[in-house]
């Protein structure tokens, strides 16, 4: 688990092994073969940190970011259930809130082609050449330049 001091909003939390109890599905199935437990074990590696939001007493979405070379988002996985109400959407939005606060200038992340318009209209642009993925399919290397403040 990251070392690193952050705030998050209300609503959002590191995750915690107690998550390892819920399902988040989605209804991507790869995506769906990650489960709470997959990220709470990700949640132990200094370098990464894992944010879940929470409605109604429970996770709805939950996001990994690693911190290894740069900030990136490796995952956001919002449940169906929540799905077009603007979860996702304040998901990447408290990312941009975590990379600010320590320091980063950009996010980084590989979108599947069903969530490139999502990030574009959140203003991240493509900064590389799309490719094959074995597991994902083809992959849209994208990012966002933060203003700090």
């Amino acid at each position: 688990m990251s070392d690193r001091k952050i705030k998050l909003g209300k609503g959002f939390r590191l995750i915690s092994k107690d998550d390892s109890k819920y399902k988040i599905t989605s209804g991507n199935a790869i995506m769906d073969s990650y489960d709470m437990r997959f990220f709470y074990q990700e949640s132990l590696d200094k370098d990464n940190l894992v944010i879940v939001k929470d409605l109604n007493k429970r996770p709805v979405a939950v996001m990994e970011i690693s911190l290894k070379e740069k900030f990136t988002i490796e995952f956001l996985k919002v449940d169906g259930s929540v799905q077009k109400k603007g979860i996702g959407t304040a998901m990447v939005l408290e990312a941009e809130k975590v990379a600010e606060q320590l320091g980063y200038k950009e996010i980084y992340l590989e979108s599947v082609k069903d969530a490139v318009m999502f990030y574009e209209k959140l203003g991240y642009i493509h900064y590389k050449e799309s490719y094959d993925d074995p597991v994902w399919g083809t992959l849209y290397p994208i990012k966002k330049i933060i203003k700090l403040k």
